[in-house]
């Protein structure tokens, strides 16, 4: 994995083989606030689903590699969407906490409960993604497809 420039440069997705289109990370969010930032890794399709008939919309179309979800969400209840998630397509979750939750591990300990991988604390920062995303690979977690 390399920074270059603006652009994280994840080139172990590119040496992983799994079925096509299996590199879509889903953005499970509120606001977009994060879009831009997950954006900045290189050959990895972002779906961003603010709504539930987004949600069910692209599970049908498109399975998710990862999904990357807010802990605070108007529309759903995250812990119950974690445990839906992992029962449908068992793929890795990574919740993003507000930073007020790092003192108050009860939303922490409840999503780890319905099958979360990790979390990650607001403000995020590309070095956690990337540390993230690489745990994930060497678990062989996730499995993107060589683009050539």
């Amino acid at each position: 994995m390399r920074l270059t420039g603006n652009v994280i440069d994840l080139s172990s997705f590119r040496r992983r083989r799994a079925s096509p289109g299996s590199h879509t990370i889903y953005y499970i969010n509120e606001s977009e606030l994060w879009l831009e930032l997950l954006s900045l890794f290189k050959d990895l399709r972002i779906e961003n689903l603010n709504s539930p008939e987004k949600l069910s919309t692209t599970m049908l179309v498109r399975p998710p590699a990862l999904v990357f979800l807010e802990s605070f969400l108007s529309w759903a209840n995250p812990i119950e969407l974690i445990a839906n998630l992992q029962r449908r397509s068992e793929v890795p979750i990574v919740m993003i906490c507000d930073s007020q939750y790092s003192d108050n591990p009860t939303l922490i300990k409840k999503a780890y409960e319905a099958g979360v991988y990790d979390t990650l604390f607001t403000p995020l920062k590309k070095q956690d993604l990337s540390e993230t995303l690489e745990v994930l690979l060497r678990l062989d977690l996730l499995h993107v497809s060589e683009r050539t």
